[in-house]
């Protein structure tokens, strides 16, 4: 079918709008190096926001934007949980540069994302030599990055913080020739296409919402991606770069 969006931006006119309503809960322990013990990290929260997706193809676009507000609350209604709330904004833009002797299709994609926790509060406790964070959201959700998705050359949660700001860049092609075309491979995966995607990110957590989130003390990584169009669902593997660490990934779906 023709495409929902990608042509204008005009909530009104193009593309689509959605109200987002996502309840989730997570309880993993992890053992502390200090004492030797498990700590549970636990969340039931909700996260409520507005979506507005201009993509002409959402599984992967050539044109068009996508904007995302949201809002994410645990009221702390589990035992071990303590309240917190945590805000984020997700922008990313799509532009198609046409194609080529070799590549039947060329995009420039860009993505930025920003959150903060609202609650985080750090209070002294004695006998620690420092303080400790409270009201604040489970290391593996809230202001992190790294993992699949954001800052794919370091560990999962690498980062986290009261405050997280992220940028990527991607310059995706789709070649015009079919390594399997004609074979059984291609017959029995139902593969339409295939993509090469070289990308550049850069990132950083901090205790504060400031400019200075924005630009200083950026974390960098960069790497490349070959991503199957397989079944109507991307599929995509690849590796990812930086100063202190580099990952194999792989993982379905774009990562914006």
């Amino acid at each position: 079918s023709a495409p929902t969006g990608g042509e204008v931006w005009n909530p009104l006119s193009s593309g689509r709008t959605s109200i987002l309503f996502r309840p989730y809960y997570r309880d993993q322990d992890v053992v502390l190096p200090e004492t030797d013990a498990p700590y549970a990290f636990e969340t039931l929260n909700i996260q409520v926001g507005l979506e507005y997706d201009n993509r002409n193809f959402r599984a992967n676009p050539s044109k068009g934007s996508y904007q995302k507000i949201a809002v994410t609350r645990d009221w702390g209604a589990l035992g071990d949980t303590k309240s917190w709330t945590f805000g984020e904004i997700e922008l990313s833009k799509y532009f198609d540069i046409g194609e080529s002797g070799l590549f039947r299709q060329q995009v420039i994609g860009l993505n930025a994302w920003t959150g903060y926790s609202f609650t985080w509060q750090e209070v002294d406790v004695p006998g620690l030599g420092g303080p400790v964070a409270v009201n604040r959201p489970p290391y593996f959700t809230g202001a992190t990055l790294g993992g699949f998705n954001r800052m794919r050359a370091y560990p999962s949660n690498r980062f986290n913080g009261r405050a997280a700001s992220y940028f990527s860049a991607e310059y995706r092609v789709i070649p015009k020739w079919r390594p399997f075309a004609h074979s059984y491979i291609d017959e029995t995966l139902n593969l339409d296409w295939w993509q090469i995607s070289l990308f550049f990110e850069a990132g950083r957590v901090a205790d504060s919402y400031t400019p200075e989130l924005f630009y200083e003390d950026m974390h960098f990584d960069m790497g490349v991606d070959l991503r199957f169009f397989i079944r109507n669902s991307v599929v995509r593997v690849g590796a990812a770069f930086a100063d202190e660490s580099w990952q194999f990934v792989a993982m379905i779906g774009q990562p914006f």
